[in-house]
């Protein structure tokens, strides 16, 4: 008998879903319990399984179509069976729903754009900021277009956040068992490390989110352009030759490794994070030079591997940016984990080897390794775009100048993400996107950037929100700090992970929450709290009477609002 597939419902709010793709093509066999299809909802995309065996003899919508809860969408049952009674009920026709596929000639929705343009909004640019960009004017009714130069998902999935997650977190698995495990009985012998497979890893990982990203363009109508693209005016632009009109254009071309004019940097055996993260070698010794966000990511990377490592930093501390004690707390681990650090060390030039010359101090120094990573910065990719030729103000760095509703001096051309340079991060980049969105559909949104938390996914984790004490004390304001270490944390002993701690900075009289650092198992988890208490205005005290599950590394949290008040029970 046959059997109908339906719209579930996925929440109590929800009334429709999108139908992303048909795991299964009409026709073919499905089995009960395997999946089916891919759908997406306002808050999440799933894979959901057949109610049934059989064969898949009608697909009812197909992918990109919108349907209500609970209406039909395809049928299952055996080869010849008469379904349509079912179809009949369902007011379906008899004939089958082709699959649709978007290309940069498909129309996106609605069918016409305003104002006699191809498109109400064109995005340049689809990397984090960019694709989400896309998506939500789509959501705002605008008939949409993205348009990319190389691999959609951009730096953040393709040669950043993600791959280099992607790596640490085998890296880490390592390190448990080879460093930890025998000290809670695990034993392992014969313990290798197949980086090839580790970077075919890597790739599966950032196939699927890509591939993930451009589904979801494709269920929300977004026409999909690949190409470069070069602006020519104010509404219009040139992708190889073809031109497109818009109403509004959003710029989201991001950033690229920043090339420092050292002597050698272009010599053999010298990378930089696009050449690591593209890289299925594992090197046996590394000089990095840089010990920020990258460095010491990519230190932790080859370190929790077992193989030798030497930072060469120029500035007085490593992770500058971050909270002094989290600079001290991690060069401490990192030495203690063979780790080999230079700071006031300037990188005077790059010998073959590779090998690095540096001045420390006034002392001529040099390391060698198999690899040298350059890890110093990143540069906007704004050339070549024509934004000057339409009246778009660029800084003399390459920067786009923007207000606070991203908008350029162009008014219907907006600038998201790292050519902003505002704050260089990918969840920057996705929230100014959805501002730039809004605003181009009509909205007056705008964005604060004194609450975007940070996170050094080195082991422990780092994470940051608000302002440090140092800052807080050069600013002059009135200020209390709490302060809670994981050597008093239940789980984090458990986890063997006692040298990290939890810092919060808070006003004196209100008790308004500053600022928090942490350095943590999961702190790039646990630091969204801290976001959120700021974001709403929380006190300290909300935080402190706030019950945290036991036993959890977010209980360092409610330590530390305690300890504001110097009432920590675990803390002498």
């Amino acid at each position: 008998m046959a059997e109908k597939v339906i719209m579930p419902k996925q929440g109590l709010q929800m009334t429709e879903g999108t139908i992303l793709s048909w795991l299964v093509k009409e026709g073919e066999t499905c089995e009960e319990g395997k999946p089916l299809f891919e759908m997406e909802t306002d808050k999440l995309t799933i894979t959901m399984d057949a109610p049934a065996s059989g064969t898949l003899l009608k697909i009812v919508h197909g992918e990109g179509d919108v349907v209500p809860i609970t209406e039909l969408i395809a049928v299952i049952g055996t080869p010849g069976e008469d379904i349509s009674a079912i179809l009949s009920e369902s007011g379906s026709s008899t004939q089958a729903a082709a699959p649709e596929s978007v290309q940069a000639s498909a129309p996106a929705q609605p069918d016409a754009a305003a104002g006699g343009y191809d498109f109400d909004a064109v995005v340049i640019g689809a990397g984090p900021g960019g694709y989400v960009a896309a998506i939500r004017c789509a959501q705002l009714g605008l008939k949409t277009a993205v348009i990319e130069a190389v691999d959609v998902g951009g730096t953040c999935l393709n040669r950043g956040c993600i791959p280099t997650k992607a790596l640490l977190h085998p890296a880490e698995i390592y390190e448990t068992i080879a460093k930890e495990a025998a000290q809670a009985g695990v034993h392992a012998d014969n313990l290798a490390v197949d980086y090839s497979e580790v970077y075919a890893f890597k790739e599966k990982v950032v196939k699927r989110m890509t591939g993930g990203v451009e589904k979801l363009l494709k269920g929300r109508k977004v026409t999909i352009i690949k190409g470069r693209a070069t602006l020519t005016g104010a509404h219009s632009m040139v992708v190889d030759g073809k031109e497109y009109t818009s109403d509004k254009i959003i710029v989201a071309t991001g950033s690229e490794p920043a090339r420092i004019p050292i002597p050698g940097i272009d010599g053999e055996g010298v990378l930089n994070s696009n050449g690591v993260l593209a890289s299925d070698k594992l090197p046996e010794k590394v000089v990095i030079i840089g010990g920020g966000v990258i460095g010491i990511e990519f230190a932790t990377l080859y370190n929790s591997f077992g193989k030798d490592v030497v930072i060469v930093e120029a500035l007085p501390r490593i992770m500058s940016t971050m909270d002094e004690d989290a600079s001290t707390v991690m060069s401490d681990v990192l030495s203690s984990k063979g780790v080999e650090i230079h700071v006031n060390a300037k990188v005077t030039e790059i010998k073959d080897g590779p090998t690095v010359v540096y001045d420390e101090n006034g002392t001529i120094g040099e390391a060698s390794g198999d690899l040298v990573i350059v890890a110093i910065g990143r540069r906007p990719v704004t050339k070549d775009l024509g934004l000057e030729a339409v009246g778009v103000k660029v800084s003399d760095r390459g920067f786009v100048e923007v207000n606070d509703k991203l908008e350029t001096s162009v008014p219907n051309i907006y600038a998201i993400g790292d050519i902003t340079g505002k704050v260089q991060l990918a969840h920057v980049a996705s929230a100014q996107g959805c501002v730039a969105a809004a605003n181009a559909a009509g909205g007056n949104k705008t964005i604060k950037y004194d609450v975007i938390p940070s996170v050094i996914y080195s082991n422990p984790e780092v994470a940051a929100v608000g302002i440090t004490e140092a800052e807080a004390k050069a600013k002059g304001l009135n200020i209390n700090t709490g302060f809670f270490s994981t050597a008093g944390n239940g789980r984090s002993v458990i986890l063997g992970s006692t040298s990290g701690f939890v810092k919060l900075v808070t006003e004196a009289v209100t008790g308004e929450i500053l600022g928090a650092t942490i350095v943590a198992p999961h702190a790039s988890d646990m630091i969204a709290e801290l976001a959120v208490a700021m974001n709403s205005e929380a006190t300290i005290e909300e935080i402190a009477d706030t019950v945290h599950p036991h036993p959890s590394v977010s209980e360092i949290i409610m330590e530390a609002a305690h300890d504001v008040e110097k009432l920590s029970v675990h803390k002498m």
